[in-house]
């Protein structure tokens, strides 16, 4: 048994699950490209400004885990939102 294409399970899906999928892939998109130019100009203390280490950490892991968010939600793996 083969999964259906990426283009079917879209199309497949209805027009207001579709518009909700690209809305979470556009904001973690603008997410992933805010977190960028936080660490572009301040670097790695970009966040500095939050006392809580664990913050700073989870902060900075969003330029990894939003572009991973958005990947799974084109994918439409339910891990994704």
């Amino acid at each position: 048994m083969t999964r259906p294409r990426l283009g079917q399970r879209w199309s497949a899906l209805p027009v207001w699950a579709r518009w909700v999928a690209a809305t979470y892939a556009f904001a973690f998109t603008q997410g992933t490209c805010a977190h960028l130019i936080d660490l572009a100009r301040g670097g790695v203390h970009a966040y500095a400004a939050f006392p809580q280490v664990s913050l700073q950490v989870f902060f900075i892991s969003l330029v990894v885990l939003d572009p991973l968010t958005v990947f799974l939600v084109i994918r439409l793996h339910r891990a994704g939102p």
